[in-house]
């Protein structure tokens, strides 16, 4: 089998198609790489060397100790000058759009919980760009794809994650007033961390490079680590039998997203989108791409049902390696 895909991958590359040879070398490194940690834990948790407790532990460290390093380390050196602002907005306004239809369609349609509404709407706009989309659109669109890649990360860090982990905190704690809301503002490392980063960010203020040193070699661990503890909690999810919410939230993630996105392009910049403008392209792209871990990170951390979230993070990468594939030749 493995002959016979890297077969598939030396004549597509011998025939000169860019597109799909970035795609399956994106699937052969980083994401098949990548995935190996979560079939690990896949393994560990059938055999039970690990538990979905323990993983619950995991998952705290990514929380409370990795993630804030990680969020730093994005925020502090994203290169807001370079945005397209216009776009980003675009892009966080469609985000927005398909996170509150897929709460409402969640909670009214689907009869599911207020939290786990909340986070599979979250799951339906909030893209794995750092370990997926990342690495597949510069090798499609060229090196000038990073920047925009970069801009989403940022603000789906700061808005869609940084405003979702806050309100669940918030409710968790059933915090009654602003005094309240506060405390457990103050509480919440990664919120500080991401208020702190993106201040230095704009504002381009001096970063001692031991606390650089300090905040990647800790975020490095943040996505091994939540991918070991999604593999534990997988090994005992049935993700074969067929699931409304989880399909619909699929099927939302991978085509409506980028849809809607594609609408907005052509109201704002019709005639750069016709001429091929590499910020669009990318931001369609990157709409279109799998869901996310991070839902499933909160969901973990406030004991929220992560059966349907796991579900949703395995249909999107699976299907997204067959549409992004398409999307590319474009």
């Amino acid at each position: 089998m493995w002959r016979c895909l890297n077969g598939l991958h030396s004549w597509h590359v011998a025939k000169g198609d860019r597109s799909v040879s970035a795609i399956l070398d994106a699937f052969f490194n980083p994401i098949l790489p990548i995935f190996a940690i979560a079939a690990i834990g896949y393994l560990f948790g059938k055999i039970n060397l690990f538990t979905a407790d323990m993983a619950a532990v995991i998952n705290r460290f990514v929380i409370l100790v990795s993630l804030p390093a990680l969020l730093f380390s994005f925020l502090v050196s994203a290169p807001f000058s370079k945005f397209n602002w216009l776009l980003v907005g675009a892009y966080f306004a469609s985000s927005l759009f398909i996170y509150a239809l897929g709460f409402c369609l969640m909670r009214y349609a689907f009869k599911l919980g207020p939290r786990e509404s909340l986070l599979l709407g979250m799951a339906a706009c909030f893209t794995n760009h750092v370990f997926f989309v990342l690495y597949i659109a510069p090798n499609v669109y060229g090196e000038a794809a990073t920047v925009p890649i970069l801009s989403i990360i940022t603000f789906d860090a700061f808005l869609i994650f940084g405003g979702t982990f806050l309100y669940m905190d918030v409710v968790v704690s059933g915090a009654r007033s602003p005094v309240q809301a506060l405390k457990v503002f103050l509480k919440n490392p990664m919120i500080i961390a991401m208020i702190i980063g993106l201040s230095v960010g704009l504002l381009n203020i001096p970063v001692h490079a031991g606390l650089i040193t300090y905040a990647n070699f800790t975020g490095a661990a943040a996505a091994p680590a939540s991918m070991f503890a999604l593999g534990v909690v997988l090994s005992g999810a049935v993700i074969t039998k067929f699931d409304g919410p989880a399909t619909t939230i699929t099927v939302m993630k991978l085509f409506l997203h980028p849809l809607l996105l594609f609408v907005a392009c052509l109201v704002l910049l019709p005639v750069e989108l016709s001429n091929g403008d590499i910020w669009a392209k990318t931001m369609i792209f990157a709409a279109a791409g799998p869901t996310g871990a991070m839902p499933f990170v909160i969901a973990l951390q406030h004991g929220v049902s992560t059966d349907r979230l796991v579900k949703a993070i395995v249909y999107t990468t699976v299907l997204s390696l067959f549409s992004l594939a398409v999307m590319a030749s474009f």
